[in-house]
C-alpha cells in the first residue's frame, strides 16, 4: 500500500522562492529610490529655509558701507559681496530725506552647501549721508 503525501515538490518551492526573491528585489529598489527622494526633498527644503534667512539677514546690511562679510545659518556657509550698480542720487522727494543719497548695489551670495557650491544674487539699495 503505498501512501501520497501532500506537498510540494522541491522543484515547486525553488520556483516560488525564485518568483518571491525576484519580487523582494523590486521592491527594495522601489524603496531605496523612495528614500533618496525623500532626502534629496529634504535638502531642498532646508536649502530654500536658510536662502531666505540669508535674505533676511542681508536686509540688515547697508551695502554702501559694508561691501563683504560671511556667515552660517542652519549648517550651510555664505560668503557675500557687494558691487555698487548704479550712481548714488537723491531718492524722490528731497524734504522727507534731505541729506541721504542712494544708490542700487549687487549682492552676490556664494553658499556652501554639502559639498556643493551655489550662488544667488539680490539686488539692495544702500545709503550713505550727503558730504
Amino acid at each position: 500500500m503505498k501512501h501520497q503525501q501532500g506537498g510540494f515538490t522541491l522543484v515547486e518551492v525553488l520556483i516560488a522562492s525564485a518568483i518571491i526573491m525576484a519580487s523582494l528585489g523590486v521592491l527594495l529598489q522601489l524603496f531605496g529610490s523612495g528614500l533618496s527622494q525623500t532626502k534629496k526633498a529634504g535638502r531642498t527644503a532646508h536649502y530654500i529655509s536658510a536662502q531666505r534667512t540669508i535674505e533676511r539677514q542681508l536686509m540688515d546690511i547697508n551695502p554702501a558701507l559694508q561691501k563683504d562679510g560671511e556667515g552660517n545659518v542652519e549648517g550651510i556657509v555664505y560668503r557675500w559681496h557687494a558691487v555698487r550698480i548704479e550712481p548714488f542720487r537723491v531718492f524722490y522727494d528731497r524734504d522727507i530725506m534731505p541729506n541721504r543719497l542712494f544708490a542700487l548695489f549687487r549682492i552676490t551670495v556664494e553658499l556652501d552647501a554639502w559639498g556643493k557650491s551655489k550662488q544667488m544674487v539680490i539686488s539692495r539699495l544702500g545709503w550713505k549721508n550727503k558730504s
